[in-house]
């Protein structure tokens, strides 16, 4: 399943390159028992096509949807550590926009599904001293919808996503029971992307006159 899974990753990316992109920044903030942790801002990149226009671009307001191969995650420190959270999923926009002339104004609401997590630990904040692990999606709530809107313009431009479901599932248990993520909160999840992909309406030829003969 997992190889299915990355080799669907692959074709997908490869595929997606040409259609759009996205480059974010992503911050949250995050409970862990009674400590609080430093939130660092986290870059990442999307691939794929969001602008499948399922309703005619010619009219006044249009909806459109895609798909994404989404990377979203985390970064916290403490005085001792710096932690990194991360996962891979499947991304369906559902947008509704609006375009004059060359500028797109849309909102958008984002269904992803996160399939796989990784965790980094990094003991004194230093790279080689790192613990890496890797895991499925059981730890997560595989369903992290995020809705959101904005802008672009001759098909660049900026949206602003919030997540609002939390990042771990709660419930998820250990084989001795002991649940791992009970205690943890990530909240306010806000991701900034400047992205492609949203492009303008395109121009019918111009209609020639033509002399009754």
């Amino acid at each position: 399943m997992r190889s299915f899974l990355k080799l669907f990753c692959g074709l997908m990316l490869l595929f997606s390159i040409s259609h759009s992109a996205s480059a974010q920044f992503e911050i949250a903030e995050m409970t862990w028992d009674t400590s609080s942790l430093k939130s660092v801002v986290r870059f990442s990149l999307d691939y794929g096509i969001e602008d499948l226009a399922l309703t005619s671009k010619d009219k006044p307001v249009y909806i459109a949807s895609g798909l994404l191969i989404s990377n979203r995650g985390f970064i916290f420190k403490d005085d001792q550590h710096k932690y990194k959270h991360r996962a891979l999923g499947v991304t369906i926009p559902l947008n509704v926009a609006t375009t004059v002339n060359k500028l797109t104004l849309f909102v958008t609401h984002q269904f992803t599904y996160n399939f796989n997590y990784k965790y980094k630990k990094f003991v004194d904040k230093e790279r080689s001293n790192k613990i890496k692990k890797t895991y499925g999606g059981e730890r997560l709530n595989n369903f992290y919808p995020s809705i959101g809107g904005g802008f672009s313009y001759g098909g660049v431009g900026i949206k602003i996503l919030y997540h609002y479901r939390d990042f771990f599932d709660h419930g998820f248990a250990l084989d001795n029971g002991v649940k791992p993520y009970e205690n943890w909160n990530i909240s306010n999840h806000l991701m900034i992307s400047f992205f492609t992909g949203f492009t303008s309406i395109p121009k019918s030829p111009p209609k020639k006159n033509r002399m009754r003969s």
